[in-house]
Formats: C-alpha cells, structure tokens, sequence
C-alpha cells in the first residue's frame, strides 16, 4: 500500500509540472528524502520526521495536508487507501451493445495485444529505473551523506537517534517573575532543520518543522511543554532572555518552562498532561 501511495504522490507532482527540485526548494527538505518518500521507502528518518515531511510535500504540490497525512498512516499499516482501489475494467470494452459477435472477439484481441505491449514497457522503464538509480543516484546520495554527518547519523543509526540517552542531568533552573510567557525558538543551523512539538498551558499545541535560520513565537499564561527534535540547533529565550540548556545535535529532548523556570522531562509531551 505504501508503495501505491508513493506512486500516487508522484504522479500527482508530475501532473501539476513541479520539479523535485521544485519541492526541496519551497519545503527546504533534502532532495535525496523526497525521493526516498517517492520511492515508499518510510525507514529513513524517525516517524515524526516522516509525517511532517509528507504534510509539507502535499501543501507543495496542492493537496490537502491533513488528508494525505492520514492516507501515508493508512498505508503504512498495509490498508487500503479510501477512493483508490485498484481500477481494473477495460475502457475499450464498454460499448452499447448492439455489435456482433466478430466485433467482440475483435476487441478482446485488441486488448490482449495492448496488455502485451504495456506489460513490456513496464518491465523496460522498471530496469532503467534501477540502472540509474545504481549508476547515478546512489553513489551520489552517498557523497551527500558523507558531507553531512548528521545526515549519516539519521540513516544509518534511525533508534539512536529516537532513542537518545535518558539520565536525568539537571538543568540551569532560573525563576521568571512575569505574568505572560512568550517563548520563542531559533534554528540557528545553517543546514539542518527540527521538529518542534509545543503545548500550551495544556490546552492547545502546535507541531511543525523549524528550517534553518527561522525562528517561531508562542504565548503561554502559567506554562509551555515541548519536544525539539534535533536539540542541537535549537536556541530558547523565555520574554527575550535567552535560556542556556543542555543540547545536543541530532537528539530529541523533552523540556517543560514555566514561571519556576526550564526543567528536562522524559516522557513526550501531551494536551491535559499534568
């Protein structure tokens, strides 16, 4: 099913004329991680990266973000797609019904010789597909790799990432003396992008990419809980005062910040999480 949704995604950007360089160029996602969407393949990034990947990757090429995220979760459990079973009735067999039984058996030849030709050309572009991708693409997202180690982290060690270590260091823990919080977070990185997931006094959240130099505002009246994927290029400030935090590139962290000040947690952030 994966793979049919993969399919589905590409054809609808090639129908609407937008390059994959096209798509990287407007969502800042690295070309050689929309190829791997296109491709079905989901294993390499972490889920959450995964997910917000595809809501940008559907606003670029003109679908309905949410909609195609809960089509990617249906595939990815192996279920059908709604409105996208397969369509397998000949076109060129439906006809009013008053021709001969010579134009029938005529028709039927037809279509075998069209099926023929079609399963050839599918076989024939399917072998080009893999020759390239073996001669030009895949030596060529290894030299990227190679060039940027944190993208050689998240492939080739995905649950190191996810699963970053969990002894409880304690944090620089300041009191804040105000009657609104305003927090405000930077990607200072000049390559790498974050996922960020923000709850607000418990009662809303926002969940987003934050690219390479850009920063996002939210406001709070007692408290915030967050997750930063990717805590190394991540730089806080509560009311404009910048918050020094124990980071580190390509991990996720869970924090909470309130008027007591930032306190580390270790359990992923929820709406009405006490």
């Amino acid at each position: 099913m994966l793979k049919s949704f993969a399919n589905e995604l590409k054809k609808t950007r090639e129908e609407a004329g937008i390059t994959l360089e096209g798509v990287s160029a407007k969502t800042r996602i690295d070309i050689k991680f929309l190829k791997a969407l296109e491709r079905g393949d989901v294993h390499f990034l972490p889920e959450l990266y995964v997910k917000a990947f595809v809501k940008q990757y559907a606003k670029v090429i003109g679908l309905d973000a949410d909609e195609t995220l809960q089509r990617f979760l249906l595939a990815k459990d192996g279920k059908t797609l709604p409105g996208k079973e397969d369509e397998t009735v000949d076109s060129e067999i439906v006809e009013t019904g008053t021709e001969d039984q010579e134009s029938q058996g005529q028709k039927q030849e037809d279509k075998k010789k069209k099926l023929l030709v079609y399963s050839v050309s599918v076989l024939i572009a399917l072998i080009a597909v893999v020759l390239i991708y073996f001669l030009f693409v895949k030596d060529k997202e290894n030299n990227i790799v190679v060039e940027k180690p944190f993208d050689e982290v998240l492939l080739d060690t995905p649950k190191r990432f996810v699963n970053e270590e969990v002894a409880q260091l304690p944090e620089e823990n300041s009191p804040i003396n105000i009657e609104e919080l305003t927090l405000t977070l930077t990607n200072n990185d000049s390559g790498d992008s974050a996922w960020i997931f923000v709850v607000m006094d418990n009662k809303t959240s926002r969940e987003f990419l934050l690219f390479p130099k850009t920063s996002q505002s939210f406001k709070a009246k007692s408290n915030f809980k967050f997750t930063l994927g990717n805590s190394g290029v991540i730089d806080l400030k509560i009311n404009s005062e910048k918050i020094e935090f124990n980071k580190k590139r390509g991990a996720v962290r869970y924090y909470k910040l309130d008027k007591n000040g930032l306190e580390r947690i270790y359990t992923p952030p929820q709406i009405n999480q006490e």
